[in-house]
């Protein structure tokens, strides 16, 4: 329990379950290129400051980071194609201010009511942005890159502060209630979209401006619902 640091060599490609689990003060940790798998519960109730996991990483175990709720800042590499259930489940504290997410999918509810989350870098590998994954944060604007395809349910509901967002050429899909409850001023659709879910714009007060791509199919209910 008195562990604070560790340095892991070149040579470790896994890190196992449960590894570091309940190493309450391990608060800085380097993982090296050469690691791949990450297990279960791994890093679970450590008290690390931030999280680099490096592109060589390709999964990442159930509960990994679990209650890591000690993290600034946090930072996944491009190579995850796995992401186990509950990987960073309740890492959200008010200390969590930045995010660089370069991995593929994001999960549903990565980082849902990360209030203090003000800083949000997205890859040009991410494809999609999971149910909730960046609900009730402190986020300002936001860059959707041309990647994405699909933009979840609820994923930005709550953002109250959002009050700017790029609209990536490549996106398909704008799920419901994504940008409930907003501060969004304009929004430009690209070509690209097809659908729009239900209340994806609802109680967005601040809206004064809507351009609508070319390639928009469907538009479900409550699109503006409370919004000026």
């Amino acid at each position: 329990s008195s562990l604070t640091s560790i340095e892991i060599p070149d040579s470790v490609t896994t890190i196992g379950n449960s590894a570091f689990q309940g190493a309450s003060s391990l608060s800085a940790v380097s993982i090296p290129d050469s690691v791949t798998t990450i297990g279960e519960w791994a890093f679970s109730g450590t008290a690390l400051a931030s999280l680099l996991v490096p592109d060589s990483v390709t999964s990442i175990g159930n509960y990994a980071f679990r209650e890591v709720n000690s993290l600034t800042s946090i930072s996944l590499g491009s190579g995850i194609t796995s992401v186990g259930y509950g990987a960073f489940q309740n890492i959200c504290s008010n200390k969590l201010l930045s995010a660089t997410l370069n991995l593929s999918v994001i999960p549903d509810e990565l980082l849902e009511d990360c209030t203090q989350l003000n800083s949000l870098t997205l890859g040009e590998t991410v494809t999609s942005i999971g149910r909730e994954a960046f609900k009730n944060t402190a986020l300002t604007s936001v860059v959707i890159p041309d990647s994405v395809t699909a933009i979840g349910n609820w994923a930005f509901n709550g953002a109250s502060s959002l009050s700017a967002v790029t609209l990536g050429a490549g996106l398909l899909e704008i799920g419901s209630y994504a940008f409930r409850n907003t501060s969004l001023t304009s929004v430009t659709i690209p070509n690209s979209v097809t659908s729009i879910g239900g209340n994806a714009f609802e109680g967005a007060t601040d809206l004064v401006s809507v351009t609508f791509g070319s390639g928009l199919v469907s538009i479900s209910g409550g699109m503006f619902s409370n919004a000026s």
